[in-house]
């Protein structure tokens, strides 16, 4: 796929991921990973971030590199939100 293409693929899966359950997103996350697509990425990255789900659940589903970064999205989120 050119470039352009796979921008509007990573935009329009984005918008679904946004619908799906977190599960699903957590699944695409580790796609979007391996598959180098940073904008769906940073969208399911966001998305379960703000799910609310414990670390602890989190690393049963998820690499725990992963888990950090995540965990670091949410700490980046509550300074902004304070400040």
């Amino acid at each position: 796929l050119a470039p352009c293409h796979t921008c509007e693929l990573c935009k329009q899966l984005a918008g679904m991921v946004e619908k799906a359950s977190i599960e699903d997103v957590m699944k695409v996350l580790m796609a979007s990973r391996k598959q180098d697509l940073h904008q769906l990425w940073n969208t399911c990255s966001h998305l379960v971030a703000k799910s609310g789900l414990p670390p602890e659940v989190l690393a049963k589903h998820l690499p725990l590199d992963v888990v950090a970064k995540i965990d670091d999205l949410r700490l980046k989120s509550s300074m902004s939100r304070r400040s």
